[in-house]
């Protein structure tokens, strides 16, 4: 190998250490094979997994250095572990969204029930409305009876006045003959 990682520790432990083991994985240099599975090997995976998920652009260069060096069991599992880290990408960004959609529905659920709340507050108003024009109805038309039945009375009433005033018209003429009769029998 013709530069040793970490300072002699031949461990991939950083980013640099990594790419620098795939470079030289993929120089196509055999003889330091079997040095670079055992760094490989000696290595975290779980160290070499995140530092290959966090890896932005040098995925295939890695993928490739991990099939040509490991073999493709171990390509395939670091495929896989990419692949369920998009998943879970994936899966965060449409719960993300997803949640958003409930908000939204469930602020329009409450805006609903609130007017229907109005609604119901306003057929409650208008039934109370209806019950007092009915009442005022039932008033208006005993107003008007009552109107009748004064117009009825006053019919009558100026029937009788104009009997009274034939009666005084009468009474009048006949005051007024007795006046011409009083000198006449007074003498």
């Amino acid at each position: 190998m013709k530069k040793s990682l970490n300072n002699g520790k031949n461990r991939i432990e950083t980013s640099a250490d990594l790419m620098l083991w795939c470079n030289e994985v993929n120089s196509g240099n055999n003889k330091y094979m079997c040095d670079l599975q055992d760094i490989f090997t000696r290595s975290e995976q779980s160290v070499i997994r995140d530092l290959f998920l966090e890896s932005d652009g040098q995925k295939e260069l890695i993928i490739f250095a991990i099939g040509k060096a490991m073999g493709n069991e171990q390509q395939f599992r670091y495929m896989k572990s990419w692949a369920r880290k998009q998943a879970e990408i994936c899966i965060a960004e449409n719960e993300a969204h997803l949640n958003e959609r409930f908000e939204d529905l469930n602020k329009k659920s409450i805006e609903l029930r609130d007017r229907e709340l109005n609604i119901d507050a306003m057929i409650e108003k208008i039934d109370k409305l209806n019950t007092r024009i009915s009442e005022l109805d039932k008033t208006l038309a005993e107003v008007r009876e009552a109107k009748w039945q004064l117009y009825i009375k006053t019919e009558e009433q100026e029937t009788e006045l104009q009997e009274c005033y034939e009666i005084i018209e009468k009474n009048s003429e006949f005051e007024k003959r007795l006046k011409a009769l009083i000198p006449i029998m007074a003498e």
